[in-house]
């Protein structure tokens, strides 16, 4: 390979694995420590507790419909995800100043509706700027993880589990991240007739990738099609031998 192209290659590959670094530090700095703060300092019911944790349920269900409406067809993929999480930074700071239940469920329900889209967005830039995905996607994907872990460690090494600091932490990480977004490259809307970034089966590893192993008997392949409502998944019965 050109030095050229490899240099410009690891270039990106570095962009996009500090994006996925941070994209989970921000969800594993608060996700961990939430149920602690509202239940031991602001004595929230178990209820009330299990109900904010649904917020990120809802935004899930939800978010696919923005992701394949709008994200993926009139806007450029990293201006959508820095301004995702610019309005997240915004609401999640917010909710670590709120102290009533209806306050926090709104405000996370709102974040968590900025902050579940740029899940899909960011394998998205990933799909579309890596040479390989098959191969060099989960070298990426795996920076998420570590920063899952590197922001549980920081939390717990603060001893701020109990309060509404990791919410700040995380909101601040959201704001770098924002402006971080718009030194991504450059990933413009698809036509709506060109197929998904990816291969299928570096797309299945990367939304479940126990999938095959856990049904190989009832599973021949797991396909993933492109849909204005996000993605589908079609699973294939093997053909009679």
């Amino acid at each position: 390979m050109d030095p050229l192209i490899a240099g410009k290659s690891r270039y990106i590959r570095t962009k996009l694995s500090v994006m996925m670094f941070i994209q989970f530090f921000i969800w594993g700095a608060w996700a961990v420590t939430l149920g602690t703060y509202l239940g031991k300092t602001l004595a929230f019911e178990g209820t009330q507790i299990g109900l904010i944790y649904g917020t990120t349920a809802i935004a899930a269900i939800v978010s696919p419909l923005f992701v394949g409406f709008v994200a993926d067809r009139y806007f450029a993929s990293q201006r959508v995800f820095s301004t995702l999480h610019f309005a997240g930074a915004m609401f999640l700071y917010l909710a670590s100043q709120a102290s009533t239940f209806s306050g926090i469920y709104s405000l996370l329900l709102i974040y968590s509706l900025c902050y579940m889209p740029t899940l899909a967005i960011a394998n998205g830039i990933g799909f579309r700027h890596l040479q390989d995905p098959d191969r060099q996607f989960p070298l990426v994907r795996v920076l998420g993880t570590i920063g899952w872990i590197v922001a549980g460690l920081v939390v717990g090494f603060l001893g701020v589990e109990d309060r509404n600091i990791p919410l700040q932490i995380a909101a601040g990480m959201s704001l770098l991240l924002s402006v971080y977004g718009f030194m991504l490259p450059h990933t413009p809307p698809k036509p709506s007739n060109e197929p998904p970034d990816g291969s299928p089966d570096a797309r299945v590893r990367c939304i479940c990738p126990a999938a095959k192993p856990l049904i190989p008997g009832a599973v021949h392949r797991l396909r993933i099609d492109q849909h204005p409502a996000g993605l589908l998944l079609q699973f294939h019965k093997p053909l009679s031998q």
